[in-house]
């Protein structure tokens, strides 16, 4: 974290323990009848900026060039400056033409015409003669965040997340969601950091869907980095919260994510278990069905069912639209094709997904797609592409800090230089007993999958709920990588 915070008014220094006007503890006042009164557990100060950035927010003028990326950097400066001060030396942060300047630039700056109100409101609210409420301006920046996303300027989005989250100091969703997003970029320690402060607000402002949310980030950076342990800890930690606090579509992800797992450590009759019961869990709406349907899918298709594998990939793609969950879906195609020997549709699905890389090199989950797109061009010995992905795949697996992901490209990649590569599947013995149930999970959730795609249309890729709100929405992570 840096040492140095910066402002819209030039850059002040702020010590990190005195970042935060409001430090969540947790745990529980309470007395223990042998020691007394139970320590005090701070929430430790987030990492503020990614580990190649020379300043706070030099991404977001990377995502931005030109002169609308110079206003979107000030306006978090403002912010973060705002957030870093007591309450009683807000009033004096800015001088009185602070506001007739910057309404000014906002008003003839080139900007996008639906993120440009947000803008204003949030400088509105920063240069108010009265304080303004936290919830308000970290709305307001949420909204400048969620359009960055779909703009797909994903630093622009961890930029304005983050100052909504320390605007708003007691929101364990506001830091949650920067911890999803830095999680999504591949910045591991910044989503690491995040995740657990929003687990730590939780505990003494209880917000159980946002901390079983965090727990399952969190084992999901823990499987990127190859601890298993600590995955599967984290992972069966957020199911028993969602099931004791009845949050069904946060317990369909823990048990997705330990199907993923279990597959992934070779357990094949506990994995066909979570299957089902993840199967089961999730709604025919669920946000998270597609990918679920496509790991199943896969499971098959490493078992050598690679029918009933194809027909559920096929469901998931017609149901994808955002450019990398489409990316996943293609990549999986290319890979049972290249194991079913249907090279025409692999060509297709090879083409489709490199366009898509091309644009998302950044992105975490281009390493896992590229090695994809590796077996199945070595599944067709079609080797000149299958050692441009195998390479690929294993540079972006070591920027990215994947080494399971990384070991298995140099793997392949030594293989496809030998012309030696195999596409075999040695069955276990539990592949029969899978076999006979395959077919009635594959059905229900194509079934399910066709009512998906009648019914889902546009989505936020993290629905969120007013703090006020009675009846609160489950709020889901969509389709990614080793998620």
């Amino acid at each position: 974290m840096s040492d140095y915070i910066p402002s819209g008014g030039g850059t002040v220094g702020i010590e990190p323990q005195t970042s935060f006007p409001y430090v969540a503890s947790t745990m529980a006042d309470k007395r223990s009848p042998r020691r007394g009164p139970y320590p005090t557990l701070r929430a430790v100060p987030p990492t503020l900026r990614s580990g190649g950035e020379p300043f706070e927010g030099f991404n977001l003028l990377l995502d931005n060039p030109g002169e609308a990326g110079v206003v979107l950097w000030q306006i978090v400066r403002d912010v973060t400056l705002w957030a870093s001060m007591p309450e009683s030396n807000r009033k004096e942060l800015f001088s009185p033409k602070a506001p007739i300047r910057q309404w000014q630039v906002l008003l003839h700056t080139e900007l996008n015409e639906s993120v440009r109100p947000y803008l204003l409101i949030v400088s509105n609210l920063l240069f108010t003669d009265r304080i303004p409420d936290s919830s308000e301006l970290a709305f307001a920046c949420r909204k400048i965040a969620d359009w960055a996303e779909d703009q797909l300027h994903p630093h622009t989005a961890i930029a304005f997340a983050q100052a909504a989250a320390l605007a708003w100091p007691e929101s364990a969703e506001c830091a949650y969601k920067v911890g999803w997003l830095a999680r999504r970029c591949g910045e591991y320690a910044r989503a690491e950091s995040w995740l657990r402060r929003c687990i730590a607000i939780t505990r003494r402002l209880p917000d159980m869907q946002s901390q079983v949310l965090a727990w399952i980030n969190l084992g999901n950076i823990y499987l990127a980095r190859g601890d298993h342990l600590a995955a599967e800890a984290a992972f069966r930690r957020a199911l028993r919260g969602a099931t004791r606090s009845g949050l069904s579509g946060p317990k369909a992800l823990a048990l997705h994510d330990l199907f993923a797992l279990a597959v992934e450590t070779h357990r094949i009759a506990e994995a066909e278990v979570l299957a089902r019961r993840a199967a089961r869990a999730i709604g025919a709406t669920h946000p998270r069905l597609p990918i679920l349907a496509h790991d199943v899918a896969a499971f098959w298709f490493s078992l050598g069912l690679f029918e009933r594998a194809e027909v559920v990939f096929s469901a998931v793609l017609s149901v994808t639209r955002h450019p990398l969950e489409r990316l996943q879906v293609l990549s999986s195609v290319a890979r049972a094709a290249g194991g079913a020997g249907n090279r025409e549709t692999f060509l297709g699905a090879w083409a489709e997904a490199w366009q898509i890389i091309k644009g998302q090199e950044e992105m975490e989950c281009v390493a896992t797609s590229a090695l994809k797109l590796a077996f199945g061009s070595a599944s067709l010995a079609d080797w000149d592409r299958a050692e441009l992905a195998a390479r690929y795949a294993t540079n972006r697996a070591s920027e990215h800090r994947q080494p399971e992901v990384e070991e298995q490209a140099q793997t392949l990649l030594a293989a496809v230089k030998e012309r030696c590569f195999r596409d075999a599947y040695a069955r276990p013995p539990e592949a029969a007993e899978i076999e006979q149930g395959a077919d009635v999970l594959a059905c229900g959730l194509v079934r399910k999958l066709g009512v998906y795609a009648g019914v889902v249309q546009n989505r936020p890729r993290i629905p969120c709920y007013s703090a006020s709100s009675a009846a609160r929405a489950d709020r889901e992570d969509t389709l990614q990588a080793g998620g």
